[in-house]
């Protein structure tokens, strides 16, 4: 077995540096392909070798940047995305990775400063316009976050993404009439789409509109059958029906299939299993 999943991939791409070693988007290929899999030593080197041939590769140093910063190395991270803008100004895909990192930095200023600039020359960058409102959003500043996402609505037209996270900042504000709307928009957009679902149920919820809930949050877990969530919302919708027994078995359920990220939605649960 080859070191990556997707065998028949990581195959032609090696073939293809045999046939010509000094590529540098062979490397950043490979190094892509290595990052889609979480594997971000073996990504880290391909795309150091692609800058060892190509001093000047900015999307190389891009995605070194990227690397770093999903590891949490803010300062590499900071460092080499900058070296990125400086081979190519106002390279928009580096100035959000940067703001990323000053973000995750709890440098809120810094971050917004970025993507209010790319907004003044790339204003056609439907991901500043969400970026910019999930910061809004993070700092607890939701309508303006919610104006954001109006104005790229306006601009660029229906798209789910924009309705999904307007839908959790009009959540965010108790406006769960709004919240509704906005998950069932984004389900015309895009009916497979297990987190509206889920969310749209827990809307209902918050309603009161038990009917709704209950049938959103079984779409959802047919949709994604270890989705830890849904089953924590199922769990508190058969709590409130008086089915105590199945809840439990749903919260369970839920707990089991937190990943390693999820540690404040298990403790969540914890805290509902142990009330029971």
């Amino acid at each position: 077995m080859g070191p990556v999943k997707n065998r028949k991939e990581y195959e032609r791409i090696m073939n293809e540096i045999k046939l010509n070693p000094s590529d540098p988007d062979l490397y950043k290929e490979m190094g892509n392909l290595f990052y889609m899999e979480d594997k971000f030593a073996l990504a880290l080197e391909e795309y150091y070798k692609a800058i060892k041939f190509d001093e000047n590769f900015y999307k190389a140093y891009n995605n070194i940047g990227n690397v770093y910063c999903r590891l949490g190395e803010c300062g590499k991270a900071k460092e080499i995305l900058k070296k990125a803008i400086e081979i190519r100004p106002q390279y928009s895909k580096a100035m959000i990775n940067l703001s990323l990192v000053y973000q995750k930095e709890t440098n809120f200023t810094e971050a917004e400063k970025i993507l209010v600039e790319i907004m003044n020359f790339d204003p056609d960058n439907i991901e500043v316009y969400v970026n910019l409102a999930t910061l809004y959003r993070e700092i607890g500043e939701f309508r303006k976050g919610i104006k954001v996402l109006a104005d790229a609505i306006e601009r660029f037209g229906e798209d789910e993404d924009i309705y999904y996270n307007m839908g959790n900042m009009y959540y965010d504000i108790d406006d769960y009439d709004n919240a509704r709307d906005c998950y069932l928009k984004t389900l015309e957009l895009n009916p497979a789409d297990s987190r509206s679902m889920n969310n749209l149920a827990d809307t209902y919820f918050k309603l009161e509109d038990l009917l709704n809930a209950e049938k959103y949050v079984k779409k959802a877990i047919e949709l994604n059958d270890e989705f830890a969530a849904a089953y924590c919302t199922y769990g508190e919708i058969l709590l409130k029906n008086g089915d105590i027994e199945k809840a439990r078995k749903y919260l369970k359920s839920a707990k089991d299939c937190c990943s390693a990220q999820e540690e404040i939605l298990k403790d969540y649960i914890d805290d509902i299993l142990e009330g029971l």
